[in-house]
């Protein structure tokens, strides 16, 4: 665990016991159960991290984070994010670039599995977020080697609270 605040929980994700593969905040809500390797696995997955290289913590949950100040943080921190709203639908995700956070949505620009930008940022509900993934290997490689990011223009923000609002230009 990296952090807690607010109603998250922030954690280094661990892959295949061995490699840690950016960070995975989660909703306090939906954490259920903690699960405790037993002592030998636990030794093994200890050796495995410092022998590998275990990166520092460069992540900070905001004091009393809220959905908007995740969100903000993981996009000051990170190319691309990858926001899940499982409890809409649980293969949900979305990965791109955090373009505007408003008073109870967010916009955010798309980059699909073939790394093409969608035309035009998406929005989506706060409340429909239950975790949020950034510096994973996957959203890297996308930010890496998709295609460049559309020329984008400042937008008007609707209610004051503009990120970057991003506008493909013509």
């Amino acid at each position: 665990m990296v952090g807690i605040s607010g109603d998250w929980v922030a954690l280094h994700r661990l892959m295949d016991t061995a490699y840690i593969d950016g960070y995975d905040i989660v909703r306090l809500q939906d954490v259920t159960e903690l699960d405790h390797d037993d002592d030998d696995k636990a030794a093994y997955t200890e050796r495995a991290i410092a022998g590998l290289g275990r990166p520092a913590v460069g992540f900070r949950l905001p004091p009393s984070a809220t959905t908007p100040a995740v969100l903000h943080a993981a996009a000051d921190s990170a190319q691309l994010i990858v926001v899940h709203t499982e409890a809409t639908d649980e293969d949900a995700l979305l990965i791109g670039h955090l373009c505007r956070l408003g008073a109870e949505e967010f916009d955010i620009h798309l980059i699909g599995p073939e790394g093409h930008w969608s035309r035009e940022p998406g929005q989506w509900r706060f409340e429909d977020v239950t975790r949020i993934v950034f510096h994973d290997r996957y959203s890297t490689a996308l930010a890496r080697y998709g295609d460049t990011r559309p020329a984008v223009h400042a937008g008007s923000a609707r209610d004051g609270s503009l990120l970057c609002n991003c506008v493909v230009e013509p």
